[in-house]
């Protein structure tokens, strides 16, 4: 029967290897989060947006993401005519995706589709993320949600100011807030 040659530094060599591997993996080559350190139930998301047309790309990779990572996602526009973009954009970004998506307005209950995209109240929809579309401010009702992503545009002055307000709006509401840096 063969034996272990170091029993006792055994134990504590493989808490100090799973230490530095979840050390490790907190770091994500995509971007890097800040955050306040502290626990909450509820949480919002600000991915930094540096170039006119980036916005509309970041949206689809983030509800593929989620769709891939088994989330169901609300999608919220301020307006029809923007449903009807990102409805089109989200069957075309990618040769590779397919993210079974519908409109609210079109949808019947019981509701199939993992993503749903809004453009008015959600009623009683149920999911576990709502990704923000808008420049604008943030419906009344996206408290309802326990996560949000939302998009900081930060290339010009008055969508910039919007975003703060958004970003103020979700703190004030108690989500945990952090901000994604993505490459300029």
């Amino acid at each position: 029967m063969s034996s272990c040659p170091f029993p006792i530094a055994l134990p504590y060599l493989c808490k100090s290897a799973f230490i530095c591997v979840k050390w490790l993996l907190s770091f994500s080559v995509f971007s890097l989060v800040k955050d306040d350190g502290m626990s909450h139930d509820k949480s919002a998301e600000f991915v930094e947006v540096h170039a006119d047309g980036e916005k509309e790309r970041l949206i689809c990779a983030y509800v593929r993401r989620a769709y891939e990572g088994g989330d169901t996602v609300a999608v919220y526009v301020p307006d029809r005519a923007e449903a009807e973009g990102l409805d089109e954009r989200l069957w075309t970004f990618a040769q590779d995706a397919f993210i079974p998506h519908v409109r609210l307005e079109d949808a019947t209950e019981p509701f199939i589709e993992p993503v749903i995209l809004l453009s008015g109240e959600p009623g009683e929809l149920a999911a576990e993320l709502l990704i923000v579309s808008t420049d604008g401010k943030l419906p009344e009702w996206f408290a309802h949600f326990p996560r949000i992503r939302d998009f900081a545009v930060l290339y010009d002055e008055p969508l910039r100011q919007a975003s703060r307000t958004r970003f103020a709006a979700c703190r004030a509401a108690g989500y945990h807030m952090s901000m994604v840096k993505t490459t300029a």
